[in-house]
């Protein structure tokens, strides 16, 4: 199943099961193996600053080389590049087990560990980017909640387990735990059927071309650029996060080494209370008032912390700060996966990648240095408060900004719905059909004009919005005739863009006739990315070219090594 399910819960989709239990078991190794990193590193230094160390070393390669991590994802099968990255994950990690096990120095760990993220980066883009592919956008909050849901449960689980080995046994178990977390992961990535293009039809674009594509994509919406603001936000008060809760747990609160692993049970189960409750959020029409709310319900807990003795209030105010969390996450996303067109989504949240994980440092940075300068409390109380006054007070722009994206997306409906009729695009997602839509322009074409030639080079493709028109050809046997009638919703010119050669037929309007012409490279990018699309068209073009051009082979057909027809398409015939 390569796209989303007709149930109501998105687990109807067997990859979709699949992508969550190889994600539950990651993460919940990687949230024990955190806790121990964060509990070998301070035991051996009893510096914060060497925590804050920890994390900046363990994050610094989401910022170097997210944008490009997200065009590796975006270039090839991201089913194929998860594998890779789960299997180096697993040795590093057994690497890292041996270090701790001889008592290694403190830098050759934090080398290793530096090693492990720096191989798994293209791995969040890949699962972000897929989502979209195997689940209806329908279901894409409630999918996106559910993955919150899982990861918060292996949040609890992670921390709690890790508490305990703390407790009666040794860091390294831990370490290699999570190694066999990334074994399994890997086993349940291999059995996903959905494939996406790796490059495939007239990719020629350089990594270079391509990650420059990714960063105009990000910036080109002032509605991505406003989402990404709020990713830089949780990942500051994430980041922030890393570093006080050892503080409070073994300094303020009193509970040893073990209340690390509480506390971020805590934020787990916070999470998992507030999932259900997330994807509706996400699914509200005023989302940009939903954002506020939940950035105040990540940061405001740090102020209440700030004001009590109580580790149990402690324990409730971080479970808060979870639930604000997945909110804030699951509204995001699912915007982004929205937002952005499928085919550079990975690139796009490459990018993202970076700028979380930007402000992830920045906030571990920063963490120590104000505990240092002003106290704990204090230092509390400023994030607590500043953070969602700052973000309160830029609400006016946020309404602006998605009221303006609401008007385009208003505006593209009656093109949109247009795509969504023709076969042309059986099988996109939304937010691709608007991406396709915001690129067409309109044309008028009088009576007994010709829009294409045969013969002439192949740029753009087109849509019938209104009229008929002719479609003769040519072909191998040099006599003209009249090979298909072409009417409202009907599309031609895809075959010439595809196969990048001549026009293969003359379209001409025999009405007054009203098109939608859109850029052929649209097309192209479309059909490396969503299979899906690749084996409707791929289908349709056989048929077309084996009554103009029977000795001309679909070269398309043998790059796109997964595309499967579904059935012929004779919609058009215009190349």
């Amino acid at each position: 199943m390569t796209r989303g399910s007709v149930g109501e819960s998105p687990l109807r989709s067997r990859d979709y099961r699949l992508l969550v239990s190889g994600l539950a078991v990651s993460t919940a190794g990687d949230w024990l193996y955190n806790i121990a990193l964060v509990v070998v590193i301070y035991e051996r230094t009893h510096s914060a600053a060497w925590v804050g160390a920890a994390s900046i070393l363990r994050l610094l390669p989401y910022v170097l080389l997210g944008p490009l991590a997200g065009t590796v994802s975006d270039r090839y099968d991201k089913r194929k590049v998860m594998i890779v990255c789960d299997l180096l994950r697993a040795a590093l990690m057994l690497a890292i087990a041996i270090c701790v096990a001889l008592e290694a120095p403190i830098l050759v760990i934090l080398l290793l560990v530096c090693a492990a993220t720096s191989v798994g980066t293209p791995y969040g883009p890949a699962v972000s980017s897929l989502v979209p592919v195997i689940v209806d956008e329908k279901r894409l909050a409630r999918a996106n909640a559910l993955m919150g849901t899982v990861e918060n449960v292996s949040i609890v689980l992670g921390p709690s387990i890790g508490a305990l080995l703390l407790v009666i046994g040794s860091p390294t178990i831990a370490f290699v735990i999570n190694a066999v977390t990334f074994l399994g992961s890997a086993t349940t990535a291999a059995a996903i059927s959905a494939r996406t293009g790796e490059g495939t039809v007239g990719d020629s674009q350089r990594l270079l071309g391509r990650l420059t594509e990714g960063i105009r994509a990000a910036t080109a919406s002032s509605v991505i650029v406003v989402l990404l603001m709020f990713v830089f936000i949780a990942g500051l008060l994430y980041g922030f996060e890393l570093v006080v809760i050892v503080l409070l747990a073994e300094g303020k609160f009193g509970l040893g080494t073990a209340g690390i692993g509480w506390f971020n049970a805590a934020v787990g189960v916070g999470g998992i209370a507030a999932a259900g409750l997330a994807s509706r959020l996400a699914e509200n029409p005023r989302s940009d008032l939903m954002l506020l709310a939940a950035v105040v319900a990540t940061a405001t807990p740090f102020a209440i912390m700030a004001m009590t003795a109580s580790p149990a209030i402690g324990l409730v105010a971080m479970a808060i700060n979870g639930a604000g969390t997945i909110a804030l996450d699951v509204i995001a996303m699912t915007l982004l996966q929205r937002s952005v067109p499928s085919g550079v989504q990975a690139r796009v949240f490459g990018i993202i990648d970076s700028v979380a994980v930007s402000a992830m440092l920045l906030g571990s940075l920063i963490a120590p240095i104000m505990v240092s300068s002003l106290g704990l409390n204090e230092t509390l109380l400023v994030i607590g408060a500043l953070l969602p006054v700052a973000t309160l007070l830029s609400a006016p722009r946020l309404i602006a900004i998605t009221k303006r994206a609401q008007e385009t997306v208003d505006k593209l409906r009656p093109v949109v719905e247009l795509l969504e009729r023709s076969t042309l695009f059986e099988g996109a997602t939304r937010q691709t059909l608007e991406a396709v839509a915001a690129t067409a322009t309109v044309e008028k074409v009088a009576p007994g004009s010709a829009v294409v030639e045969e013969g002439d080079e192949a740029d753009d493709i087109f849509i019938v919005v209104e009229g008929t028109l002719d479609v003769v050809s040519r072909g191998e046997s040099g006599d003209a005739r009249k090979v298909n009638e072409l009417g409202p919703g009907d599309h031609f010119g895809e075959i010439g863009v595809l196969e990048q050669i001549p026009r293969t037929a003359t379209v001409t309007a025999t009405t007054e006739t009203t098109l939608y012409r859109i850029p052929g490279t649209v097309l192209t990018d479309i059909v490396n990315q969503e299979p899906t699309v690749s084996g409707t068209i791929i289908d349709a073009m056989i048929g077309r070219l084996a009554r103009t051009h029977p000795s001309l082979e679909v070269r398309s057909k043998e790059k796109l090594d997964d595309a499967v027809p579904d059935e012929d398409h004779p919609s058009g015939d215009g190349g």
